[in-house]
């Protein structure tokens, strides 16, 4: 048994224990939704696999939110509306006036690290898969926002948007 294993069987039952007796860890990974610094932190995380920087967007951080919060509330995980097959995060670039958008998005499950950060699991999940990878960094975004909602987490880049990418 190893230093690692130690710490598990300390810390694991305590952690359990708090959740049991209504008592939540400080910090919260697997709930609410992420806080525009927080965002900012992901979008930097991003930008060291990148061959330009991605910059940060208010904008798109409400996109995200938005896109997180409604699959979250009507509790599906798709592109695309499950009603209307409308591609949301088009429908919400343009209510915003935000042109050249794409989106990826991730749900964390049962079995996920939930120790992590869900916007860094998200990050890697990304980066593992060739797609998704490709929309992360090598695409010529250049805004970008990610925000998580509970267990699905959005990431939403934009060649041009609004605000400039200000703070």
């Amino acid at each position: 048994m190893d230093k690692e294993d130690i710490g598990l069987l300390i810390i694991g039952p305590i952690f359990f224990a708090s959740i049991l007796n209504g008592v939540i860890p400080e910090v919260r990974y697997f709930s609410d939704t992420t806080p525009p610094h927080i965002s900012q932190y992901y979008t930097e995380l991003v930008n060291k696999c990148r061959g330009h920087e991605l910059k940060w967007s208010p904008t798109l951080y409400q996109i995200a939110k938005e896109r997180a919060e409604d699959m979250k509330n009507r509790m599906y995980f798709a592109h695309e509306d499950p009603f209307t097959d409308e591609v949301q995060v088009e429908k919400l670039a343009e209510k915003y006036g935000v042109g050249g958008v794409g989106e990826n998005i991730f749900m964390m499950q049962l079995f996920n690290e939930f120790w992590k950060p869900a916007g860094e699991q998200a990050i890697i999940g990304w980066l593992n898969s060739p797609l998704h990878s490709m929309n992360t960094c090598s695409i010529p975004y250049n805004y970008g926002a990610i925000v998580c909602h509970y267990n699905i987490c959005v990431f939403v880049f934009a060649k041009e948007v609004p605000d400039r990418g200000k703070k």
